[in-house]
């Protein structure tokens, strides 16, 4: 799954020498983003998605396009056992044998960083402090500026009932079943997508509080 807005000659780089026969791509452009640049990836496994979402950074549309995405590989008819979310900045060391050999090796084992909040560099005031996305401009500018006085917070116990908060980095290697629970728990709970539009780099704590 890459979740990218620039570097499409690494992209194609990056699919090429991972491509084999049980690797597919499914990518997702930044809607701000001329998808021209982006024409010469191309090949029988990679899958642009065709809604586009504009993503802006450390907000909730973020999160949307990796919901995106993750539906879009399970909808998939190759039923790809792992989805390794990647955002079109790096390349890999290793293999694509060695990452298939490894991945096999460890079938079941979920891969992604998370800690129970609130944690080093994770305080409880990234979901505590409203934080309005920039397609709400004036409440953003409101809110930053009570938040900069101590104020606009709120106690995340009282929206999230007895889920309790995990965070940890935004790139991750999750088995199928773990990735269709994701979407079925967002999709039974959609007061949890509510509550994280407004919160400050979403993509680090909606799916780890999910499978947390």
């Amino acid at each position: 799954l890459i979740f990218a807005y620039k570097n499409p000659a690494l992209i194609k780089r990056t699919v090429e020498y991972l491509s084999c026969e049980d690797a597919s791509f499914f990518v997702h452009i930044d809607g701000k983003v001329a998808l021209n640049q982006f024409e010469s990836i191309r090949g029988e496994n990679v899958f642009f998605t065709k809604k586009r979402i504009p993503v802006y950074w450390a907000e909730f549309s973020g999160v949307e396009a990796i919901l995106l995405l993750i539906r879009q590989a399970l909808a998939a008819p190759q039923r790809h056992d792992y989805f390794v979310l990647l955002s079109g900045s790096e390349f890999p060391l290793k293999s694509r044998r060695y990452i298939n050999k490894f991945l096999e090796m460890n079938r079941g084992r979920e891969f992604i960083t998370m800690q129970k909040m609130p944690a080093p560099g994770k305080p409880l005031s990234r979901i505590n402090t409203l934080r309005f996305p920039s397609t709400r401009p004036v409440h953003r500018f409101i809110f930053r500026a009570l938040a900069k006085i101590g104020l606009g917070q709120r106690d995340y116990r009282k929206h999230l009932g007895s889920l309790e908060p995990y965070s940890g980095l935004t790139w991750w290697a999750l088995s199928r079943e773990a990735c269709q629970y994701v979407i079925e728990f967002a999709q039974n709970h959609p007061e949890l997508a509510k509550f994280f539009e407004n919160i400050h780099a979403p993509e680090e704590t909606f799916i780890h509080t999910i499978l947390g």
